[in-house]
């Protein structure tokens, strides 16, 4: 039956292979012509992008080591010996002679001090080896780094700020520090370099131009020359990195303009890396003549392999149908042999690979059910893989080991991750018990959702949410038992509940994907959790939860007063859960008059609670 076939099959594919070849072999001598051409085309026009983007790295890197140096001089300079003693006095010249020789020696262009009055007191300039007096803008405490630092203002990077300003005769980029006489704010240092200075230097660090621009994209300064380049459009001014191209008299040049890029913060202003575009057409040109010979070697070969295909292909395709025949049928043990090399030997290759892909597909089946939880499985594969998701009223439970960075640096590695591996069993097992499913390891950190599933309501998610909290404060006490009798600290977790809209579904790209929840509420569980420290608690709630738990007699539970957190516009009551459940639920203590930021407004008692805040335990 298979030589039938064959007999059939084989003289019709001959017959259209090789009639129609010649013409078939010039067409694709010709395309193959066009593609490579464009490869090379392609090929000089990346490189010169990737030059393009490896300058703009290079230069990136630069303004984070202007930042650092400046950060390090005015450090060194704000801890000089007498200099805090004659700021506070207003000692001009006594500033004068300290600043000089420190500005010469370490090459600073320009240093300036104001005092805490936010008087400027000296401005000096370092023009090589003379140092002359700089102008002082009257207004320099109202800079908001100034203002920052005179008001002893500190942030997540330090009590030392970086922008750009404008000093009478230039732009400049200013570094300002505190400057403290004993624990006494004496005052503020600046520390900057011109925006001509600045350009010049990130030039050096690469072999591309540097333009610096101000927030309405005027050019503030640039290495390109005299001639300064076109104002930047609005289209160009959104945020990302750009790309335009540049004429200055009769160069062309290739620029990218991205945001300046300071203290980890984008900035209002933007920087632009060009290079020169000469030479690409040069480059294009002689790719084209290099061609030649391969578009004629490429017809003389395409038309003698035409003949050698027409004889060949028919006994691997025969072979090709027989085995596609039998996967359709389910049988997953074909192997063809691949005995050439040509686009059948690549069919053949590939009808193996995909078979070796249906076999792993399979083999996948089995392990997606086993890092998994079936809800989230059940969720996946019951809907399409888009990136849209859908709301859903959750509640999320977010735990957290406390001081585990210090038991961390001193106890062994070995010991700390077993520990860790028993606290995540105690969380898994919990969440498993009630129908949560643990979405996020963290660290020593853990989010679980509970409400996922069609079946839930919002109060059986509350319910399964608390339950669950108890079982691992249960869990916790055994182990910190055992851990006790090994001679090993006691693990200690919070835990914040919270209940709310949140926006559930798949996140990441095309390729790689994760479930997951986010929104609001998931944000003020785990700001809940860490009001345990202060409060002396473990479990807390917040009231949005304690409402959709109903009446839970089984509960005990006390009332903690409105709280502040940080992201909330309006405070949130929250409750603790008590350590021994009893079978009434207590009624709301009342909130500490002591505690203004947990004093219940005048009007809140006749509204429903749950519109309720917290103080900023973030």
């Amino acid at each position: 039956m298979v030589v039938s076939q064959r007999r059939i099959f084989a003289p019709r594919l001959s017959f259209k292979i090789t009639l129609p070849y010649v013409a078939l072999a010039m067409v694709l001598a010709l395309a193959t012509i066009y593609i490579v051409a464009r490869g090379q085309a392609d090929k000089v026009t990346t490189e010169f992008s990737r030059q393009l983007a490896d300058a703009r790295v290079r230069v990136s890197d630069s303004v984070v080591q202007t930042e650092r140096e400046q950060i390090d001089n005015v450090r060194t300079l704000a801890r000089l010996s007498g200099l805090p003693q004659a700021l506070r006095s207003g000692d001009t010249q006594a500033l004068k002679d300290l600043l000089s020789p420190f500005a010469v020696s370490q090459r600073i262009e320009r240093i300036v001090l104001v005092n805490a009055a936010g008087e400027p007191l000296v401005g000096i300039i370092n023009q090589g080896q003379n140092v002359q007096p700089l102008p002082l803008d009257p207004k320099l405490a109202s800079r908001p780094g100034v203002a920052a630092v005179l008001r002893g203002a500190s942030d997540t990077k330090g009590d030392k700020y970086i922008d750009l300003a404008n000093d009478p005769d230039a732009t400049v980029l200013y570094t300002v520090a505190p400057v403290y006489d004993g624990d006494a704010l004496a005052g503020a240092l600046l520390i900057g370099s011109s925006a001509g200075a600045l350009v010049e230097r990130w030039r050096g660090a690469t072999l591309a131009d540097v333009t610096l621009y101000g927030t309405d994209g005027a050019p503030l300064a640039t290495s390109l020359g005299s001639q300064l380049p076109r104002g930047l459009d609005e289209s160009i001014r959104d945020g990302r990195p750009q790309y335009r191209t540049v004429a200055l008299g009769s160069r062309d040049y290739g620029e990218v303009v991205s945001p300046l890029l300071l203290r980890g913060e984008l900035q209002p202003q933007f920087i632009g890396v060009a290079i020169s575009t000469a030479g690409q057409a040069d480059l294009f040109e002689q790719s084209q003549l290099s061609l030649l010979p391969i578009f004629g070697l490429g017809l003389v070969a395409t038309f003698l392999l035409g003949i050698l295909l027409s004889q060949r292909i028919t006994r691997p395709i025969t072979a090709l149908v027989h085995a596609a025949e039998g996967v359709a049928s389910g049988d997953l043990n074909h192997v063809l042999p691949v005995t050439t090399t040509d686009e059948i030997g690549a069919l053949t290759t590939s009808f193996n690979t995909m078979i070796d892909g249906l076999r792993e597909r399979e083999r996948m089946h089995d392990v997606f059910g086993r890092f998994v939880s079936p809800t989230i499985a059940r969720l996946v594969l019951s809907q399409p893989l888009d990136l849209r998701g859908e709301t859903k009223e959750l509640t999320i439970l977010f735990t957290d080991l406390r001081d585990f960075t210090a038991m961390s640096e001193q106890e062994d590695p070995a010991v700390v991750i077993r520990g860790l591996n028993d606290y995540f069993q105690i969380v898994v097992e919990a969440a498993d018990r009630f129908g949560g499913i643990v979405n996020k390891f963290g660290g020593d950190s853990t989010l679980v959702l509970f409400g996922l599933a069609d079946i839930q309501t919002a109060q059986s998610s509350a319910e399964a949410a608390v339950r669950a909290g108890l079982a691992i404060r249960d869990g916790l006490r055994e182990l910190n038992a055992r851990r006790r009798d090994e001679h090993l600290p006691p693990l200690i977790a919070g835990i914040g509940i919270n209940t709310g809209a949140v926006m559930a579904g798949l996140i990441g790209t095309q390729r790689r994907m994760e479930y997951t929840a986010i929104g609001d509420a998931v944000n003020l569980s785990a700001r809940i959790q860490t009001l345990n420290r202060r409060l002396g608690t473990d479990i807390l709630l917040s009231e949005a939860t304690y409402l959709a738990l109903g009446q839970a007699e089984w509960l005990r539970v006390a009332d903690q007063g409105l709280r502040r957190f940080k992201g909330k516009s309006v405070r949130v009551r929250v409750y603790s859960i008590e350590s021994d459940v009893a079978q009434a639920t207590e009624a709301p203590a009342e909130t500490p008059a002591a505690d203004a930021a947990a004093e219940p407004e005048p009007w809140f008692a006749e509204r429903s609670r749950a519109l309720g805040e917290v103080p900023d335990a973030a």
